[in-house]
């Protein structure tokens, strides 16, 4: 059975992880993410595989947030 986009998208949500995340662990872009969620490119089995294994190891999931770059806190500018 094919996995939609929709369903993708859906269980991606619903671990938390960014589209960047699950496109890093997957070894893909994060424009390939979007457009498997999207419909545009299907998805083939060995990418559903390997996406259902991500989200359902909360292992891998804890550690690619663990990886998830910090994000830079812009210095205000004094005037």
């Amino acid at each position: 059975m094919t996995m939609s986009g929709a369903r993708m998208q859906a269980l991606r949500l619903a671990t938390g992880l960014y589209g960047k995340e699950i496109a890093a662990a997957l070894g893909v872009t994060d424009e390939t993410v979007s457009r498997w969620e999207r419909g545009r490119v299907g998805i083939s089995q060995s990418v559903e595989y390997a996406f259902e294994a991500l989200v359902r190891d909360p292992e891998r999931v804890a550690g690619i947030r663990a990886a998830r770059p910090k994000r830079k806190r812009k210095k205000s500018k004094e005037f």
